[in-house]
Protein backbone atom coordinates (compact mmCIF):
# COMPACT_ATOMS: atom_id res chain seq x y z
CA UNK A 1 0.00 0.00 0.00
CA UNK A 2 1.35 3.07 -0.71
CA UNK A 3 2.13 5.91 1.46
CA UNK A 4 -0.11 9.00 2.09
CA UNK A 5 2.16 11.99 1.08
CA UNK A 6 2.04 14.67 3.57
CA UNK A 7 3.01 18.52 3.45
CA UNK A 8 4.77 20.28 6.11
CA UNK A 9 4.18 23.63 6.09
CA UNK A 10 7.56 24.95 8.57
CA UNK A 11 6.47 28.06 10.50
CA UNK A 12 9.68 28.57 12.43
CA UNK A 13 11.07 31.73 10.79
CA UNK A 14 7.55 33.02 10.78
CA UNK A 15 5.41 32.05 14.18
CA UNK A 16 8.49 31.26 15.62
CA UNK A 17 10.33 34.10 15.74
CA UNK A 18 7.46 36.58 15.35
CA UNK A 19 7.25 37.58 19.25
CA UNK A 20 10.29 36.22 20.54
CA UNK A 21 11.72 38.65 22.86
CA UNK A 22 8.78 40.98 23.45
CA UNK A 23 7.67 44.23 21.44
CA UNK A 24 10.27 45.72 22.95
CA UNK A 25 13.57 42.89 22.10
CA UNK A 26 16.75 44.47 22.63
CA UNK A 27 18.56 44.85 19.15
CA UNK A 28 21.30 42.61 20.55
CA UNK A 29 17.84 39.85 20.64
CA UNK A 30 17.25 40.38 17.39
CA UNK A 31 17.90 37.16 15.31
CA UNK A 32 20.43 37.80 12.48
CA UNK A 33 19.58 37.68 8.87
CA UNK A 34 22.32 35.32 8.25
CA UNK A 35 21.30 33.07 11.14
CA UNK A 36 17.99 33.26 9.13
CA UNK A 37 19.19 32.45 6.17
CA UNK A 38 21.70 29.62 6.96
CA UNK A 39 17.97 28.20 8.80
CA UNK A 40 16.48 27.94 5.49
CA UNK A 41 18.97 26.70 3.71
CA UNK A 42 19.33 23.75 6.50
CA UNK A 43 15.84 23.60 6.16
CA UNK A 44 15.06 23.03 2.05
CA UNK A 45 18.40 20.51 2.15
CA UNK A 46 16.42 18.39 4.79
CA UNK A 47 13.11 18.30 2.27
CA UNK A 48 11.67 20.45 3.71
CA UNK A 49 9.11 21.80 0.51
CA UNK A 50 7.08 24.68 2.12
CA UNK A 51 8.78 27.76 4.31
CA UNK A 52 6.94 30.50 5.57
CA UNK A 53 10.05 33.13 6.00
CA UNK A 54 8.44 36.16 7.92
CA UNK A 55 5.54 38.94 8.01
CA UNK A 56 4.92 42.59 6.29
CA UNK A 57 3.51 43.58 9.07
CA UNK A 58 4.37 46.64 11.01
CA UNK A 59 7.93 45.99 13.38
CA UNK A 60 6.09 47.72 16.10
CA UNK A 61 4.80 45.14 17.41
CA UNK A 62 7.00 42.41 16.22
CA UNK A 63 10.56 44.10 16.03
CA UNK A 64 11.70 40.33 14.71
CA UNK A 65 9.85 40.88 11.57
CA UNK A 66 11.66 43.56 10.22
CA UNK A 67 14.03 41.88 8.75
CA UNK A 68 11.16 39.92 6.42
CA UNK A 69 12.39 42.03 3.43
CA UNK A 70 15.75 41.87 3.35
CA UNK A 71 15.43 37.79 4.08
CA UNK A 72 12.99 37.94 0.90
CA UNK A 73 15.46 39.26 -0.76
CA UNK A 74 17.96 36.78 0.00
CA UNK A 75 16.09 33.59 -0.17
CA UNK A 76 16.04 31.65 -3.65
CA UNK A 77 13.19 29.78 -4.11
CA UNK A 78 14.95 28.04 -7.05
CA UNK A 79 17.12 26.20 -4.29
CA UNK A 80 14.83 23.15 -5.00
CA UNK A 81 12.13 22.00 -7.22
CA UNK A 82 8.44 22.70 -5.83
CA UNK A 83 10.24 24.98 -3.12
CA UNK A 84 7.49 27.27 -1.99
CA UNK A 85 8.64 30.38 0.25
CA UNK A 86 5.78 31.99 1.79
CA UNK A 87 5.41 35.30 3.55
CA UNK A 88 2.36 36.73 6.14
CA UNK A 89 0.58 39.41 4.54
CA UNK A 90 -2.14 41.47 6.10
CA UNK A 91 -2.68 44.17 4.04
CA UNK A 92 -1.96 46.30 0.72
CA UNK A 93 0.86 47.61 1.68
CA UNK A 94 2.19 44.85 3.00
CA UNK A 95 1.42 43.14 -0.31
CA UNK A 96 3.84 46.02 -1.74
CA UNK A 97 6.73 45.05 0.26
CA UNK A 98 6.36 41.29 -0.25
CA UNK A 99 6.24 41.79 -3.99
CA UNK A 100 9.88 43.69 -3.88
CA UNK A 101 11.02 40.53 -2.41
CA UNK A 102 11.95 37.24 -4.05
CA UNK A 103 9.25 34.59 -2.07
CA UNK A 104 6.49 33.25 -4.48
CA UNK A 105 3.76 32.53 -1.93
CA UNK A 106 1.48 34.89 -0.18
CA UNK A 107 -0.12 33.75 3.32
CA UNK A 108 -3.35 35.56 4.53
CA UNK A 109 -4.76 35.45 8.01
CA UNK A 110 -8.46 35.53 8.45
CA UNK A 111 -9.97 34.64 11.54
CA UNK A 112 -12.81 32.97 13.11
CA UNK A 113 -13.44 34.66 16.73
CA UNK A 114 -14.83 37.83 16.83
CA UNK A 115 -12.69 38.36 20.24
CA UNK A 116 -9.29 37.26 18.12
CA UNK A 117 -10.66 39.93 15.39
CA UNK A 118 -10.85 42.64 17.61
CA UNK A 119 -8.14 41.98 19.44
CA UNK A 120 -5.54 41.63 16.91
CA UNK A 121 -7.10 43.59 14.04
CA UNK A 122 -7.59 47.05 16.31
CA UNK A 123 -11.26 46.48 16.60
CA UNK A 124 -12.28 44.81 13.35
CA UNK A 125 -15.06 41.98 12.51
CA UNK A 126 -14.59 39.20 11.18
CA UNK A 127 -16.30 40.08 8.01
CA UNK A 128 -13.63 43.13 8.32
CA UNK A 129 -10.57 41.24 8.40
CA UNK A 130 -11.99 38.87 5.56
CA UNK A 131 -12.27 42.33 3.77
CA UNK A 132 -8.78 43.20 4.39
CA UNK A 133 -7.69 39.36 3.35
CA UNK A 134 -9.83 39.44 0.13
CA UNK A 135 -8.12 42.97 -1.19
CA UNK A 136 -4.63 40.96 -0.65
CA UNK A 137 -5.91 37.94 -2.35
CA UNK A 138 -7.00 39.91 -5.27
CA UNK A 139 -3.32 41.92 -5.39
CA UNK A 140 -1.89 38.44 -5.20
CA UNK A 141 -4.17 36.86 -8.04
CA UNK A 142 -3.35 39.40 -10.28
CA UNK A 143 0.21 39.60 -10.19
CA UNK A 144 0.12 35.63 -10.35
CA UNK A 145 1.52 34.43 -7.14
CA UNK A 146 -0.50 31.01 -5.07
CA UNK A 147 -1.63 31.58 -2.01
CA UNK A 148 -2.44 29.98 0.97
CA UNK A 149 -4.03 30.94 4.74
CA UNK A 150 -4.14 30.30 8.31
CA UNK A 151 -7.53 30.71 10.24
CA UNK A 152 -6.46 31.64 13.57
CA UNK A 153 -9.29 30.58 16.36
CA UNK A 154 -10.67 27.79 14.26
CA UNK A 155 -11.58 25.13 17.21
CA UNK A 156 -11.43 27.31 20.33
CA UNK A 157 -12.65 30.74 21.56
CA UNK A 158 -9.47 32.74 21.85
CA UNK A 159 -11.04 34.33 25.38
CA UNK A 160 -12.70 31.24 27.19
CA UNK A 161 -10.25 28.04 26.91
CA UNK A 162 -13.13 26.14 27.26
CA UNK A 163 -15.27 27.47 24.82
CA UNK A 164 -15.55 26.48 21.32
CA UNK A 165 -15.50 28.02 18.06
CA UNK A 166 -18.68 29.26 16.05
CA UNK A 167 -18.82 26.18 13.43
CA UNK A 168 -20.71 28.26 11.25
CA UNK A 169 -18.35 31.13 11.19
CA UNK A 170 -15.55 28.25 11.09
CA UNK A 171 -17.39 26.94 8.05
CA UNK A 172 -18.15 30.53 6.53
CA UNK A 173 -14.66 32.08 6.75
CA UNK A 174 -13.41 28.57 5.19
CA UNK A 175 -15.66 28.87 2.14
CA UNK A 176 -14.80 32.24 1.56
CA UNK A 177 -11.04 31.44 1.73
CA UNK A 178 -11.18 28.66 -0.50
CA UNK A 179 -13.30 29.75 -3.01
CA UNK A 180 -13.58 33.73 -3.37
CA UNK A 181 -9.99 34.62 -2.10
CA UNK A 182 -9.15 31.75 -4.26
CA UNK A 183 -6.78 30.19 -1.69
CA UNK A 184 -4.85 26.58 -2.89
CA UNK A 185 -4.97 25.05 1.02
CA UNK A 186 -5.64 26.75 4.41
CA UNK A 187 -4.60 25.66 7.68
CA UNK A 188 -7.06 25.94 10.44
CA UNK A 189 -5.17 26.68 13.88
CA UNK A 190 -5.74 25.94 17.48
CA UNK A 191 -4.54 29.48 18.23
CA UNK A 192 -4.64 29.16 21.99
CA UNK A 193 -3.51 25.64 22.41
CA UNK A 194 -5.94 24.72 24.14
CA UNK A 195 -8.04 21.73 21.47
CA UNK A 196 -8.10 18.26 21.93
CA UNK A 197 -8.84 15.05 20.01
CA UNK A 198 -12.23 15.10 19.91
CA UNK A 199 -12.89 18.67 19.28
CA UNK A 200 -10.46 18.41 16.56
CA UNK A 201 -12.60 15.69 15.03
CA UNK A 202 -15.68 17.61 16.09
CA UNK A 203 -14.58 20.77 13.98
CA UNK A 204 -13.03 18.83 10.78
CA UNK A 205 -16.17 16.84 10.47
CA UNK A 206 -18.33 20.11 10.26
CA UNK A 207 -15.61 21.75 7.80
CA UNK A 208 -15.21 18.50 5.53
CA UNK A 209 -19.08 17.78 5.17
CA UNK A 210 -19.75 21.85 3.95
CA UNK A 211 -16.39 22.05 1.41
CA UNK A 212 -16.80 18.23 0.75
CA UNK A 213 -13.26 17.00 1.22
CA UNK A 214 -10.66 17.84 3.39
CA UNK A 215 -8.20 17.61 0.15
CA UNK A 216 -7.67 21.48 0.65
CA UNK A 217 -7.86 21.86 4.93
CA UNK A 218 -5.15 21.83 7.01
CA UNK A 219 -4.20 22.13 10.87
CA UNK A 220 -2.01 24.61 12.93
CA UNK A 221 -1.64 22.86 16.09
CA UNK A 222 0.13 24.81 19.19
CA UNK A 223 0.90 23.05 22.22
CA UNK A 224 -0.11 25.02 25.40
CA UNK A 225 -1.29 21.67 27.19
CA UNK A 226 1.18 19.07 25.60
CA UNK A 227 -1.81 17.85 23.42
CA UNK A 228 -0.40 19.07 20.50
CA UNK A 229 0.67 15.38 18.78
CA UNK A 230 -2.21 13.73 20.24
CA UNK A 231 -4.27 16.39 17.86
CA UNK A 232 -2.26 15.93 14.86
CA UNK A 233 -2.92 12.03 15.11
CA UNK A 234 -6.82 12.83 15.54
CA UNK A 235 -6.27 15.26 12.09
CA UNK A 236 -4.41 12.52 10.04
CA UNK A 237 -6.67 9.61 11.03
CA UNK A 238 -9.79 12.30 10.11
CA UNK A 239 -7.76 12.50 6.35
CA UNK A 240 -6.03 15.61 6.96
CA UNK A 241 -2.55 15.39 4.75
CA UNK A 242 -1.49 19.33 5.57
CA UNK A 243 0.62 20.47 8.95
CA UNK A 244 2.07 23.92 9.83
CA UNK A 245 4.76 23.20 12.25
CA UNK A 246 7.86 24.69 14.03
CA UNK A 247 11.40 23.29 14.88
CA UNK A 248 11.65 22.51 18.40
CA UNK A 249 8.03 24.05 18.90
CA UNK A 250 9.44 27.78 19.14
CA UNK A 251 7.12 30.42 18.91
CA UNK A 252 3.24 30.28 18.81
CA UNK A 253 0.56 32.88 19.95
CA UNK A 254 0.82 35.63 22.52
CA UNK A 255 -3.01 36.50 21.75
CA UNK A 256 -4.06 33.67 24.33
CA UNK A 257 -1.86 35.17 26.81
CA UNK A 258 -3.13 38.03 26.85
CA UNK A 259 -6.73 37.33 26.33
CA UNK A 260 -6.40 35.26 29.60
CA UNK A 261 -4.69 38.22 31.62
CA UNK A 262 -0.69 37.22 30.94
CA UNK A 263 1.37 39.69 29.76
CA UNK A 264 1.36 39.31 26.25
CA UNK A 265 4.74 38.08 26.08
CA UNK A 266 4.29 34.42 27.00
CA UNK A 267 3.91 32.12 23.43
CA UNK A 268 1.91 28.99 23.38
CA UNK A 269 4.39 27.11 21.87
CA UNK A 270 3.97 25.78 18.11
CA UNK A 271 3.96 21.66 17.40
CA UNK A 272 7.56 20.94 17.15
CA UNK A 273 8.58 19.98 13.61
CA UNK A 274 10.63 16.69 14.37
CA UNK A 275 8.03 15.35 16.21
CA UNK A 276 5.59 15.94 14.38
CA UNK A 277 7.86 14.38 11.37
CA UNK A 278 8.47 11.16 13.75
CA UNK A 279 5.01 10.65 13.91
CA UNK A 280 3.67 10.72 10.67
CA UNK A 281 6.50 8.30 9.42
CA UNK A 282 5.31 6.07 11.90
CA UNK A 283 2.36 6.29 10.99
CA UNK A 284 2.93 5.29 7.61
CA UNK A 285 3.38 8.58 5.91
CA UNK A 286 5.66 10.24 3.47
CA UNK A 287 6.46 13.66 3.95
CA UNK A 288 9.73 13.88 1.65
CA UNK A 289 11.69 15.44 4.96
CA UNK A 290 15.05 13.13 6.15
CA UNK A 291 14.52 13.32 9.63
CA UNK A 292 18.11 12.99 10.62
CA UNK A 293 19.38 15.62 8.73
CA UNK A 294 16.53 18.16 10.06
CA UNK A 295 17.81 17.03 13.64
CA UNK A 296 21.35 17.19 12.88
CA UNK A 297 21.44 20.43 10.49
CA UNK A 298 18.58 22.45 11.35
CA UNK A 299 17.23 21.75 14.74
CA UNK A 300 20.89 23.32 15.84
CA UNK A 301 20.39 26.52 14.46
CA UNK A 302 17.09 26.94 16.20
CA UNK A 303 18.18 25.75 19.87
CA UNK A 304 20.69 28.92 19.04
CA UNK A 305 18.48 31.23 18.13
CA UNK A 306 16.70 30.07 21.63
CA UNK A 307 19.92 30.68 23.47
CA UNK A 308 19.50 34.21 22.10
CA UNK A 309 22.56 36.42 21.91
CA UNK A 310 25.37 33.76 19.84
CA UNK A 311 25.64 35.34 16.33
CA UNK A 312 26.38 33.90 12.87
Amino acid sequence: MASAAVKICEMSLRDGLQYLGGPNVPPERIVPLELRLRLVDALVAAGVRHVEVGSFVSPTGTPQMALSDELGRRVDPAAAPGLELAGLVPNEAGFRRFAATRLNMVALFPTASETHARENFRGRTVDEVLAMAAAVARLAADAGYPIRAHVSAAFQDIAIANRGSDLETVVRVCRAVLGEMGCGWLTLADTNGTATPPRIAEVLQAVGDALGSLDRVGVHLHDRNGTALANAAAAYERGVRIFDSSLTGIGGSVAASRAEGGSGHEMVGNIATESLVHLLHELGAATGIDLEALRSSARPIVETIRRGGERA
